[in-house]
């Protein structure tokens, strides 16, 4: 395993985001980082966005032209951007939906946190290049996903969703 260094500029909207689950983020990206052989060697800087469903549904129909919020939306800074203020090469921004996280952890009976957790690497790798448009990029991407959160304790997300 890898140490790199991943710093992390949190941006909360939603107050309503519980304090040990945004302090497991900065644990949880460092180990993406250390698990994943085309993270960047450089130190990187994550803009995180942690809000609610209105803030999810607009970004969600401004960038994708989707109505409703989605639970997670990643946006890969572009190739040779800087930021004099960042700590590290920005890497991207994310933004992730608490009222929809809540819900759909509910739903397929698993912790907020896990869920949470889980969402945080899939948008992680998308700042990294990886995709699921494909179902050979698809199956790459979750089985990734699968090994980094195994090494967090989580269970695989996707054992009992048809693939």
């Amino acid at each position: 395993m890898t140490t790199r260094d991943v710093y992390l500029a949190i941006n909360q909207t939603c107050n309503r985001w519980p304090e040990p689950l945004v302090n497991r983020l900065g644990e949880a990206a460092r180990l993406v980082a250390s698990l994943t052989e085309d993270w960047p060697d450089e130190p990187v800087e994550v803009s995180l966005l942690l809000t609610d469903d209105a803030e999810m549904a607009a970004l969600n129909k401004e960038w994708r032209d989707k109505e409703g919020p989605t639970n997670v939306l990643s946006f890969p800074a572009p190739e040779g951007f800087t930021d004099p203020d960042a700590d590290g090469t920005p890497l991207g921004d994310i933004a992730i939906g608490l009222t929809i996280a809540e819900t759909e952890a509910a739903d397929q009976g698993k912790s907020l946190s896990d869920h949470v957790l889980h969402l945080w690497v899939h948008g992680l790798l998308h700042l990294i290049g990886y995709d699921h448009m494909e179902d050979q990029e698809a199956n790459e991407m979750e089985a990734r996903e699968i090994r980094i959160l195994a090494q967090m304790g989580i269970d695989d997300p996707y054992r009992d969703s048809e693939r």
